[in-house]
């Protein structure tokens, strides 16, 4: 089937060819033998008034401004060239940074997951009730608060993470690696309109 179609798309076109041709002929034998000589020039055949334009023109006279205006065309596009060239690196990195941030963000979750489902829940309770009792000893201490929220977010205790980190925040109100941590927490808890 997809070889016959396209073969009897061949035979019709030649056919429609050979008719043409077929009732053309008789006009073609009345021509004069004049008017099948084709010159050694084809452009002279097909556009005779161009080509005696472009004979008269005296292009030695203005060699040298038209070889002056050819470089300034060359070398603004030499510009553009450079600049697309420069625009399509640029573009390049910032994809390849993305990509790249993107892998280590998702290798870095996957390695955060693989290490809160190696420890068993007896580990959990047993360092959170450590950082509990520590923070008996120093309730002034920021970074026991942090350790117990990061404790709790492994846990999948959100409610407890973020009550955590805002009881460190109040005691080190400076930190940004701090403050950062907790608006990720509280992007992750905001419900979704």
């Amino acid at each position: 089937m997809y070889l016959i179609i396209p073969l009897l798309l061949i035979i019709l076109s030649a056919g429609g060819i050979v008719y043409i041709v077929h009732r053309k002929m008789p006009y073609l034998k009345k021509l004069t033998p004049e008017s099948h000589e084709i010159s050694d020039n084809i452009l002279w055949d097909f556009f005779p008034e161009l080509m005696t334009h472009v004979n008269e023109a005296r292009f030695k006279q203005y060699q040298k401004s038209i070889l002056q205006e050819l470089e300034k065309l060359i070398r603004r596009l030499r510009v553009v060239t450079l600049k697309v060239d420069h625009i399509s690196d640029r573009l390049i990195k910032n994809l390849r940074h993305r990509h790249i941030s993107a892998h280590l963000e998702h290798k870095a979750l996957l390695e955060e997951k693989q290490m809160s489902a190696e420890q068993p829940l007896e580990d959990f309770n047993t360092r959170e009730q450590k950082l509990i009792v520590e923070i008996a000893r120093n309730p002034k201490d920021p970074e026991l608060y942090i350790q117990l929220g990061d404790l709790y977010l492994a846990m999948h205790n959100v409610g407890e993470a973020k009550e955590s980190f805002e009881a460190a925040l109040a005691l080190n109100p400076h930190d940004l690696a701090l403050a950062r941590k907790y608006s990720q927490l509280l992007k992750k808890t905001e419900p979704v309109a």
